[in-house]
């Protein structure tokens, strides 16, 4: 596996490498997702007023704007990234302590494709079956 990967999979899984390890992200839970997305939208605001802009960003597959030019929430992403990996991820823990993971999880594109992969209705390999067969 390469180095650092990230492909979306049919099923809404998420194979990743960070660093040389390889790591696969289930599709989260209505629960779980719920959770990862408001502690995003949480990092993108300082006060409750701007929490219904960045909701509304993130929606649309944007991140808000004070989060990708705020150096300072970094590892507040870095803990982003870390709450998903616990959540989802088949070896959490094998992540890589923070200085070794790839700059890429910064790109404001990155999270919005991730989310919207999850969001997804997954892709049924094989032959369809009908759903009131018994």
């Amino acid at each position: 596996m390469k180095d650092d990967l990230l492909e979306p999979q049919p099923n809404g899984t998420v194979k990743m490498s960070l660093a040389g390890v390889a790591f696969t992200l289930r599709r989260p839970k209505i629960k779980e997702f719920r959770v990862i997305r408001e502690t995003l939208v949480a990092l993108g605001t300082d006060s409750i007023d701007d929490a219904a802009s960045a909701a509304t960003s993130v929606k649309k597959g944007k991140l808000p704007v004070n989060l990708t030019t705020d150096v300072d929430r970094e590892d507040k992403l870095l803990d982003w990234w870390r709450l998903v990996f616990d959540t989802l991820s088949d070896n959490p823990d094998d992540l890589p302590e923070n200085d070794e993971l790839p700059l890429w999880l910064f790109d404001a594109e990155v999270i919005p494709q991730l989310l919207q992969v999850w969001l997804k209705s997954p892709q049924v390999l094989g032959a369809s079956k009908d759903v009131t067969e018994g």
